[in-house]
C-alpha cells in the first residue's frame, strides 16, 4: 500500500480543486494524472511548487481504560517542478502538439506518532511465540531477544519460556514512536495533441523514485512490579527503502461543446525494483537475586532486494466550463489495490504467500475529487474535497470514506501567476504494534490530519 497510494500534490491550483482536473487539464499536475490535458496550453510554461506539511495524530490504545494522546510534526518539501513547451504542427487539423517534462510528489511519508498506553501481553510474548514454532530463532526478532535475555529454554520440554508465563494477567506500561521521512517522488514526461479543439491525446510515461524511511522505537516498563524479574525493555527497528519504478499513461479528453468537456485516463501498473535495508536492536533489564542485570542484543544488517508491480489504475470524470467565469470539475478513479504483485527471485514459496496476503486483506477502492473555480478579474477562488474509500476488505471500525478538503486562491497575469491553496485530510485507521496468536493483541485507534499548504509560482513564455 505505501508505494501503490498516491495524493498526487502537483501545483498549488490542482490541489485547491482537490485533484479534479483530469477532464479540463491545462495544468502541469496532469502530466501524472490524464497528460492528455497539457494539450490545452497555448503558451509554453514554467512551474515551482514548495509544500508545507503539518502533521497532527491522535492515539488511543483500546486495550484498558487509556486516554487519548496527541502529537504533531512538521517538515518542507517540493510538490512539484515542471516545463512545458507548446508548439505547432504542420498538419492543420491539429492545433498544438505540446511536450511536458518535470516532477511531481505521488506519497509523502514525512510524520511521527506515539502510541501510548497500559495493558496486558507484552512483546516477549511474540518473541516466545515465534522461538516455540517452526520459525525457531532468528536474527531479528526471536533470537534477538533470546541473546538479550528476554526468555530461557525450558531443558526438560525443550520450549522457551519468559518472566511473562508468570503472570499472564499483568498490565504493564508500553509507548512506540514511529517516525518516518521521505516519499514518492515521479519524474514525468508527456506528449499530448490537440486535434481541431475537439479532441485531445496524451501520452505519458512517468519513472517515479522511492525513498523511505523507519524508525520505531518500542517500550514497556513494569511501573506496578507485577512482573517477577522483568523491569523494562526496549526494541528498536530501522528500515531503508530505496528503488526505481516505470509506468506509462494514456488520456483522452473531449470537448462536447464550449460548456462541457469529458475526460478518461488509464494507467499501466508501476513496475519497481525496490532494495530494503534493515536491523534491529533489544535492551531487556531485569532483576535476579536483588542485582538489576540488562541483557543487549543486536541484529546484523539485513538487505532484501524485490519486485512490486502496482495495480492498473482507471479514471473519468467531467468539466463545465462557465466562460470566463469559471468551471466546475468532477473526476472518479478506480483502483484494485488487491491486484498488488510482490516478486521474490528466490523465495516463491514467499512470494505466493505474501501476494495471498495481499489479495486477502487489501480490495478495490474508489477515489471522488469534485472540485471549481470562480475568476473574478486576475483574481481565482477555489475549492474541493475528495472521498477515498479505504483499500482494506476488512474495514469494521473504519470510515466509509476518508474525507480531504481544499481551498485556495490565485492571482494571474498574462506572463506570470502564482497560487496558494491549503488542503486538510483526516484519516482513521487501526494499528498494531506486533501481533501474536494467543496472547492479548495491541490495538490502538489511530486519527491522523494533515495539513499541506503548497504555493506555486508560474511563468508563462
Amino acid at each position: 500500500m505505501r508505494y501503490s497510494q498516491y495524493d498526487y500534490f502537483g501545483t498549488a491550483r490542482s490541489a485547491a480543486v482537490a485533484g479534479s482536473l483530469g477532464p479540463l487539464g491545462a495544468d502541469f499536475s496532469v502530466i501524472s494524472t490524464n497528460p492528455a490535458g497539457i494539450a490545452w496550453m497555448r503558451r509554453s510554461q514554467f512551474v515551482i511548487t514548495p509544500m508545507f506539511n503539518l502533521y497532527t495524530g491522535n492515539t488511543q490504545l483500546t486495550n484498558g481504560n487509556n486516554s487519548e494522546i496527541s502529537e504533531t510534526a512538521s517538515s518542507l518539501s517540493l510538490a512539484s517542478l515542471g516545463l512545458v513547451f507548446s508548439g505547432t504542427s504542420r498538419n492543420p487539423n491539429w492545433v498544438n502538439v505540446n511536450f511536458a517534462m518535470g516532477f511531481n510528489r505521488l506519497a509523502d511519508f514525512n510524520r511521527e506518532t506515539v502510541y501510548r498506553g497500559m495493558s496486558q501481553g507484552s512483546i516477549v510474548n511474540r518473541f516466545t511465540e515465534l522461538a516455540n514454532s517452526d520459525f525457531g530463532l532468528d536474527e531479528f526478532e526471536s533470537g534477538l531477544a533470546n541473546d538479550a535475555g528476554a526468555f530461557l529454554i525450558d531443558n526438560g520440554t525443550g520450549f522457551y519460556f519468559s518472566d511473562f508465563d508468570d503472570a499472564p494477567g499483568a498490565v504493564i506500561e508500553r509507548e512506540q514512536t514511529i517516525t518516518t521521512s521521505g516519499g514518492v517522488n515521479e519524474l514525468s514526461f508527456a506528449v499530448s495533441g490537440n486535434y481541431d479543439n475537439r479532441l485531445l491525446i496524451g501520452l505519458g510515461l512517468g519513472l517515479p523514485f522511492v525513498n523511505y524511511l523507519e524508525q520505531k522505537s518500542y517500550f514497556e516498563s513494569d511501573v506496578n512490579n507485577e512482573v517477577p524479574a522483568f523491569e523494562d525493555l526496549q526494541y528498536d527497528e530501522n528500515l531503508t527503502t530505496t528503488g526505481i519504478g516505470f509506468n506509462a499513461k494514456l488520456g483522452i479528453i473531449y470537448r462536447v461543446n464550449q460548456m462541457v468537456r469529458v475526460g478518461a485516463a488509464i494507467h499501466t501498473p508501476t513496475w519497481f525494483n525496490l532494495e530494503d535495508n534493515f536491523s534491529t536492536s533489544m535492551l531487556y533489564s531485569y532483576s535476579e537475586g536483588g542485582q538489576g542485570n540488562i541483557g543487549s542484543a543486536s541484529s546484523p544488517d539485513g538487505n532484501f532486494s524485490y519486485k512490486l508491480a502496482t495495480p492498473w489504475r482507471m479514471s473519468g470524470g467531467v468539466g463545465f466550463i462557465f466562460g470566463r467565469n469559471g468551471f466546475i470539475s468532477g473526476e472518479l478513479e478506480w483502483v484494485n489495490f488487491a491486484n498488488n504483485k510482490l516478486g521474490f527471485s528466490s523465495f516463491s514459496e514467499d512470494e505466493d504467500i505474501a501476494n495471498r496476503d495481499i489479495s486477502e486483506e487489501l480490495a478495490s477502492s474508489i477515489n471522488l475529487k469534485v472540485g471549481g473555480e470562480y475568476a473574478f478579474r486576475q483574481f481565482r477562488f477555489r475549492g474541493g474535497v475528495s472521498l477515498r474509500q479505504p483499500p482494506y476488505s476488512n474495514t469494521d471500525g473504519l470510515p466509509a470514506f476518508n474525507t480531504q478538503l481544499s481551498l485556495g486562491l490565485g492571482y494571474s497575469m498574462e506572463s506570470f501567476f502564482l497560487d496558494l491553496a491549503a488542503r486538510r485530510s483526516m484519516t482513521e485507521e487501526i494499528y498494531r504494534p506486533y501481533l501474536t496468536a494467543t496472547y492479548p493483541e495491541q490495538v490502538f485507534n489511530n486519527t491522523t490530519n494533515y495539513t499541506r499548504i503548497l504555493l506555486t509560482l508560474g511563468f508563462r513564455f
